[in-house]
C-alpha cells in the first residue's frame, strides 16, 4: 500500500536527514473544520468545546494522497511546484499496524460529503474516545472514529486523502520528537521516525528540477546518498493537456540531468568535476 506525502522543499530536505513523518493535532491542521462531524447533537457550548480539546490534544494526524501527479496538490502543499513528493510503503513504516495506530492507513480514507453529518451515531457518547484513551484500533469505535476524524467537505475531494492516527502517547512511547508551534510553547507536531527502506520514491518537483542546475544537482545526489534504493521521480508538462508527465530518473541521471538543463557533452564533463556526487 504506498500512500505519498506532498512536502516543501525545505520539510523534504529534512524528512531525508531524519527520515520522519510529521503527526499533527488538529488546531494545527488547515481545515477549521476538523472533528466537527464528531460533534454530538444534545451538546451545548462547552461539550463540543471539551470534546475538542480533548481529541485535539490526544490524536495527532498524519494525512497522505493516493495520487503523486494532482497538479493541484502540486500548488498547494508542493508550493508551486517546488516540493517534494515521498513515496510510503504504509506496512514497511508500520502506518497499518492496527495495535499502535487508532486508525491505520487502510481505514483511514476521507469521506467527502456536501453536507455535515450532525446526526447520533455509534459511541458517540463514548468517554473512552474523548478522553483520548484509544491507543490502537478498536471495530467497535469505527462509526465513531469515522465521524471525527474521516468526514470533511466535499470541496476538498481533490486532496483523495488517506490518514493515519495515533495518540499521542504512543508517539511519545516511539521516542517521536516534539515542535511547538510557531507562536506558543505548545506542542503542534510529532516527528515519528520510520524505516527508510519505508521511503520507496522520491518525487522531485516540476519547477525545482527546473531550477538551478547546479542546487539540483546536490539535491539528486542528497537523496541518492540518504535513499539508496528508493525511485526518483520527474515531471514534464504534456503539451496537449493538463497533466502531469511522470518522468523516472534511472543510473544515468547525470547526464539526463545536463541534456535536461541544455548542456553539452563538453559542458557536463566540466560540470561533474565542479560538483562532486
Amino acid at each position: 500500500m504506498i500512500l505519498y506525502k506532498y512536502v516543501d522543499l525545505a520539510t523534504g530536505k529534512k524528512i531525508l536527514a531524519s527520515g520522519a513523518l510529521s503527526f499533527t493535532k488538529c488546531p494545527h491542521l488547515n481545515d477549521p473544520f476538523e472533528t466537527k462531524a464528531g460533534d454530538h447533537p444534545g451538546d451545548s457550548f462547552w461539550g463540543p468545546y471539551n470534546r475538542y480539546h480533548a481529541i485535539s490534544t490526544s490524536y495527532p494526524i498524519l494525512s497522505l494522497t493516493r495520487n503523486p501527479l494532482n497538479p493541484i496538490m502540486w500548488s498547494h502543499y508542493g508550493v508551486g511546484h517546488t516540493g517534494l513528493v515521498f513515496g510510503i510503503d504504509c506496512n514497511d513504516a508500520g502506518l497499518n499496524d492496527e495495535m499502535t495506530c487508532v486508525l491505520p492507513a487502510k481505514h483511514g480514507n476521507i469521506i467527502y460529503t456536501k453536507s455535515k453529518p450532525t446526526d447520533y451515531y455509534n459511541a458517540s457518547e463514548s468517554a473512552h474516545i474523548f478522553a483520548g484513551q484509544l491507543s490502537r484500533f478498536d471495530e467497535n469505535f469505527i462509526e465513531a472514529l469515522s465521524r471525527i476524524f474521516l468526514y470533511k467537505s466535499s470541496e476538498w475531494h481533490y486532496e483523495e486523502e488517506v490518514r493515519v492516527v495515533k495518540s499521542a502517547q504512543t508517539l511519545i512511547n516511539a521516542d517521536a520528537k516534539f515542535l511547538p508551534n510557531e507562536t506558543a510553547d505548545e506542542c503542534s507536531r510529532f516527528l515519528l521516525p520510520i524505516s527508510r527502506s519505508a521511503i520507496r520514491s522520491v518525487h522531485i518537483g516540476y519547477r525545482t528540477y527546473c531550477g538551478n542546475y547546479h542546487d539540483t544537482f546536490k539535491l539528486i545526489s542528497l537523496i541518492r546518498k540518504k535513499l539508496p534504493d528508493a525511485a526518483i521521480h520527474t515531471y514534464g508538462l504534456e503539451s496537449k493537456s493538463w497533466t502531469l508527465r511522470d518522468d523516472k530518473l534511472g543510473d544515468d541521471w547525470q547526464r539526463v540531468l545536463a541534456e535536461d538543463h541544455g548542456f553539452t557533452t563538453h559542458e557536463q564533463a566540466d560540470i561533474r568535476t565542479i560538483i562532486p556526487d
